[in-house]
């Protein structure tokens, strides 16, 4: 049985913001150059800007050491050192770019059109209530000009 290494601190968890003398060390140590906030996502600039974001950006990588194989969206030949790497650090397999098979010119599954990743829940309901208080205002506004 193979012993994995842990992950110490985290995946993408830095001091703060990137503005922060640790996070422009990080910056600087990672890409060679200072990065300012503007040259970084902004979740990790700030991280409370959009904290649903961020917290489904980073969970995807929790039980990354532990997993038998991580599945990634590219190919080889695009970033070869990186997919080299992720194959021995994690055993990595990349089997990409994927789409959803209604990009394909496929009628095999005409309603696949999603990845099957929402950060959100439907909003139907928001929907409807939006066009019924749409509907109610048209009205209040019809009823006006009448008067």
């Amino acid at each position: 049985m193979r012993r994995r290494r842990r992950l110490r601190g985290g995946v993408g968890r830095t001091a703060g913001t990137a503005g922060g003398e640790r996070g422009r060390a990080v910056c600087t140590r990672a890409v060679g150059c200072r990065a300012r906030p503007d040259d970084v996502p902004s979740f990790a600039a700030k991280p409370d800007w959009c904290p649903v974001f961020l917290r489904a950006s980073l969970r995807q990588f929790e039980g990354l050491e532990d997993a038998a194989d991580v599945l990634v969206n590219s190919f080889h030949e695009i970033e070869p050192k990186e997919a080299d790497y992720m194959a021995l650090t994690w055993h990595a397999k990349t089997i990409g770019p994927t789409l959803p098979s209604f990009y394909l010119d496929d009628d095999c599954l005409p309603l696949n059109k999603t990845y099957g990743f929402n950060l959100f829940n439907s909003i139907r309901g928001a929907w409807q209530w939006i066009v019924q208080f749409w509907q109610t205002i048209h009205l209040g506004c019809e009823v006006k000009r009448r008067t």
